[in-house]
């Protein structure tokens, strides 16, 4: 921590992460962050209304070449409720073209949050996010756009249990699919151990797709998981937090043992079973 204001926020910071925790360890990314605290209602809470966060493959040498990206998170001050919890949101990723060395935006995230708690939990969030061209251009058809339930918390602010509805657009016109999540465990990163998924067609949840029983394993700093199990069944039930399952289709175990600096899978291998016991093997990829 290099700076702080004067509620005790953080302005500015350096995060180096490694991927183990001895003299080993590989340099995983190094990040740059600056907070802006332009709302004192909102910094009293610890809220920022602008963050920078660049990440780098080197901890002494900072330039485009060892940059891996740079977000910006802007915080709209004008929403910021009386408790001094964000509304409005937006996110944007910015990526280094690696042809022409130039730095271009590669996507921006928009969210809405409402029925915020007295803990800074939001009940609900609007999500729609855009993709942007081969010069960084914004595309103006948003490529998803979610409605999130966040119906309970632990103690770490995890969500426990949600509903996502997610639409083909911001008309709400076709809707693609419901999902029911419940977590059941988490990381001290707060990742994602566990998870039962129930996918519906329906608005109304009558028309099951399949439920989806979910381990990850073995993650990295970055929280990428090492080992994901994936359980699918095609019947089951909502029992308010329980989501009850029968009638296995099939075992999904994927396996990486590398992935680049933005969390896509270089080294992976998927495995297929007929059994929940996992040991009836169907199919081999990768």
């Amino acid at each position: 921590y290099l700076k702080y204001d004067q509620y005790g926020n953080v302005e500015d910071q350096t995060v180096e992460r490694y991927d183990k925790a001895d003299n080993t360890a590989a340099l995983i990314d190094y990040k740059v962050i600056h907070n802006d605290y332009g709302d004192a209602l909102a910094a009293r809470r610890g809220n920022a209304t602008h963050t920078t966060i660049n990440r780098y493959t080197s901890t002494t040498l900072l330039n485009r070449a060892t940059r891996i990206d740079r977000q910006e998170i802007y915080n709209d001050p004008n929403t910021i409720d009386s408790r001094g919890n964000i509304v409005n949101q937006t996110v944007e990723l910015y990526v280094t073209d690696k042809i022409t060395g130039t730095e271009k935006l590669s996507r921006k995230t928009v969210i809405h949050n409402s029925d915020i708690s007295n803990s800074g939990d939001s009940g609900n969030q609007e999500i729609t996010t855009y993709s942007t061209d081969t010069n960084g251009n914004i595309i103006p058809k948003e490529t998803s756009y979610q409605l999130i339930t966040n119906r309970s918390f632990d103690s770490s602010h995890n969500v426990l249990n949600q509903m996502v509805l997610s639409y083909l657009d911001a008309t709400k016109a076709t809707l693609l699919d419901v999902q029911e999540v419940r977590n059941l465990s988490f990381d001290t990163r707060g990742n994602a151990l566990e998870q039962r998924i129930a996918t519906f067609s329906d608005i109304n949840k009558t028309q099951l797709l399949d439920i989806k029983v979910i381990k990850n394993e073995n993650l990295d700093a970055q929280g990428n998981a090492g080992k994901t199990t994936i359980w699918k069944y095609r019947a089951g039930s909502l029992d308010a937090d329980v989501i009850n399952y029968s009638n296995l289709i099939d075992v999904t175990v994927i396996e990486t043992s590398s992935f680049d600096l933005r969390g896509n899978a270089l080294n992976q291998t998927v495995k297929k079973y007929s059994d929940e016991a996992v040991s009836k093997l169907i199919e081999t990829q990768g």
